[in-house]
C-alpha cells in the first residue's frame, strides 16, 4: 500500500510538517488518545499526532496540544486528494 502525504511549512512556528494519510488504526487510536468524552476538535487532534510529524519528528499527543492554534488549524484544513471514484453504470433508459 502507497503512503499518500502532505508537507506544508506551518504559518508560526516555521517548521516543516507531513501529514500521512491515516488509516483504521489511527482512528482507534485517537480515540483512546481522546478518551470516551472527547469533542470532535479533540478526536482531530489526537488524530493529527499520529499521523503528522513536525520537523521530521513525531509529538505526543500532549505536546501537539501545545502547538500554536494557527499552526494546528492549518494541519487540520489539509485534505488528502482523493481517489477518482468510478462511475456508477449507467442504467438503460425504458422506451415508451
Amino acid at each position: 500500500m502507497q503512503t499518500q502525504a502532505i508537507e506544508m511549512t506551518l504559518p508560526i512556528c516555521g517548521k516543516t510538517a507531513t501529514i500521512r494519510r491515516p488509516i483504521g488504526r489511527d482512528m482507534v487510536e485517537a480515540d483512546r488518545l481522546a478518551g470516551p468524552k472527547a469533542n470532535e476538535l479533540t478526536l482531530k487532534i489526537a488524530l493529527m499526532s499520529r499521523i503528522a510529524t513536525i520537523g521530521g519528528r513525531a509529538l505526543p499527543f500532549e505536546d501537539f496540544q501545545e502547538l500554536d492554534l494557527e499552526d494546528i488549524t492549518e494541519m487540520l484544513e489539509r485534505d488528502f486528494p482523493s481517489e477518482p471514484k468510478p462511475s456508477p453504470p449507467e442504467m438503460p433508459q425504458p422506451e415508451y
